[in-house]
């Protein structure tokens, strides 16, 4: 259902941005289910520039995929993960006609590379230098301010 413009749409939630019909451009789409991890990291992007969607498990991240009309960047996946893991996830997104395009960089705390094969990896805890190189890569570079 439609509202009218003129109705009060609810706030986002923190990492969110509100869907509307002219939607902001999202960098990165972040799934990691840890609160505070996902809170310091959401923090430490958007603080580098950075447009970042955060959801808790590989499922809300490919319901937001499909809602979406302009894909993100990068996702970055944590594995370890409710509803759906983060291997769940890059299952079905390397199969789904729109989700499959958009490179994954995998978080996790393993102590060996994880085997999900055409992804990125960095070990967590991650740094933030890393992380913010990592991600200009796929995103381009940002002006911190």
């Amino acid at each position: 259902m439609h509202e009218p413009d003129d109705a009060p749409q609810p706030p986002a939630a923190p990492g969110r941005p509100a869907m509307t019909e002219t939607e902001p451009r999202v960098d990165i789409l972040l799934a990691e289910d840890d609160d505070d991890l996902r809170e310091a990291m959401l923090e430490t992007l958007q603080d580098a520039g950075y447009s970042v969607f955060s959801v808790p498990n590989g499922q809300e991240a490919l319901s937001w995929l499909h809602e979406v009309e302009h894909l993100p960047s990068l996702i970055l996946l944590d594995l370890m993960m409710p509803v759906m893991d983060g291997w769940q996830f890059r299952e079905v997104q390397r199969v789904d006609p729109k989700a499959a395009k958009v490179p994954v960089v995998v978080l996790s705390a393993m102590a060996s590379h994880p085997a999900i094969e055409d992804v990125e990896y960095l070990k967590k805890p991650t740094k933030v230098a890393p992380l913010l190189a990592l991600v200009a890569r796929f995103c381009g570079p940002r002006a911190s301010g």
